[in-house]
């Protein structure tokens, strides 16, 4: 969608069918949650949030998008959109002018618990200079899909999220960098990750704090649950 800012973006709306009934809104606490986290400490991720969606607007969504009749206006969430290629091989990874920092997708998709990463959900997008980057998407299904007010619980259950390409061009010293990078972040900044959530997303604020305490809880744990992986 183009918005009024001049910039286009991806959406989810309310009601989207992403998950199984009675938790879609869950699935935008997720985009949200993670767009934040990524700002914080650099993961390459385009940037999202929180927009505003016209009751017209969804009207015309429903008539051309069947499988979005239950869409609702108001508050949604966009991600810039990008132009790019799917799906990047593990050659241009390993060329990306930021080849360095998807180990910080691995950090981050490790953190959140992303159970739907693959291949398809990174992106190339050429630079002016003719270099490309690579960029993550899509993370709907973040935090084990959907959660409650017992995932503060999880948070020495992490495994590796290191799907190909990712985990054959990345380095050692690649993730130590990523995991210097999230341990520098504020407990205070990544609490302040699932603050503002819109109130007719009608996620409950205990399970919101719970998600909070999961972040704070399980950022500990990243190291010795990465590390492994590459033999470090």
């Amino acid at each position: 969608m183009d918005f009024d800012d001049g910039v286009r973006r991806t959406v989810k709306l309310r009601g989207n069918p992403q998950s199984s009934s009675g938790s879609q809104d869950r699935i935008l606490v997720n985009e949200l949650v993670v767009a934040r986290l990524a700002r914080l400490f650099g993961a390459p991720v385009p940037d999202g949030d929180v927009v505003a969606i016209a009751p017209e607007i969804v009207d015309w969504v429903k008539r051309e998008v069947p499988e979005l009749t239950n869409a609702s206006p108001g508050a949604a969430f966009g991600r810039i959109w990008i132009e790019g290629v799917l799906s990047p091989s593990a050659e241009t990874c390993r060329s990306a002018r930021n080849r360095g920092d998807l180990a910080r997708l691995v950090v981050l998709y490790t953190w959140t618990r992303n159970t739907d990463g693959k291949p398809e959900h990174l992106i190339s997008k050429s630079t002016p200079g003719g270099a490309v980057d690579i960029l993550g998407y899509d993370h709907g299904h973040c935090f084990d899909h959907s959660w409650g007010p017992d995932v503060d619980g999880k948070a020495g259950s992490m495994t590796p999220v290191a799907f190909e390409p990712l985990s054959t061009v990345i380095t050692s010293e690649d993730l130590a960098g990523a995991l210097q990078a999230v341990a520098a972040v504020d407990d205070l900044a990544i609490l302040g990750t699932v603050s503002g959530v819109p109130a007719e997303w009608a996620v409950p604020e205990d399970e919101m704090n719970a998600l909070g305490r999961y972040l704070v809880t399980s950022r500990a744990a990243l190291d010795g649950v990465l590390t492994p992986i590459l033999g470090g």
